[in-house]
């Protein structure tokens, strides 16, 4: 079978609980080591629960817990996917993603948001790669070749019939 090694060298770095496809590709592109395309972030916890008391459930709508989609809880920083089709185009869904935000940083996090745009467009997807890794206290290479890893890491993830 094709691509059975690159797969295996994969595994450790893949993280349980994603909620779709793309917060897997997301996850992937964050924590594999730059070697094969990655970041090199260490890898977060995926859609982890958070509990929220006092007030702040009122944020909510009453919930008392928050699963951002990925978490560093140690570092307080997190991030979310928003598509397309579950975020933008419903304006209640643009309300709560808004409010989930807020709870997140009074919660004391903070948070880098990936949208289909970000998802697109090279460029802004790896000043939100670089952002994290700030946050992390990690360094980002913006060399040439580092892009190109990450460019050919992508385009894979984004073919093997996961998403779109």
């Amino acid at each position: 079978m094709r691509g059975i090694k690159a797969l295996k060298s994969a595994l450790p770095y893949v993280a349980n609980g994603a909620h779709s496809p793309m917060e897997t590709v997301i996850q992937l592109a964050l924590s594999l080591p730059p070697r094969l395309g990655g970041s090199g972030l260490p890898t977060p916890e995926l859609n982890a629960k958070l509990e929220v008391t006092g007030e702040l459930s009122l944020l909510l709508g009453g919930s008392r817990y928050i699963s951002p989609d990925g978490l560093w809880p140690a570092r307080r920083v997190g991030y979310e996917y928003d598509s397309h089709q579950e975020h933008d185009s419903n304006p209640l869904q643009v309300e709560k993603d808004r409010r989930r935000r807020d709870v997140m940083e009074r919660l004391g996090y903070q948070m880098v948001v990936f949208d289909r745009e970000s998802c697109r467009n090279e460029r802004m997807r790896n000043l939100c790669f670089e952002r994290l890794a700030k946050l992390l206290k990690r360094s980002f290479d913006w060399s040439g070749a580092a892009q190109q890893k990450r460019r050919d890491l992508w385009n894979k993830l984004m073919t093997v019939g996961l998403c779109w």
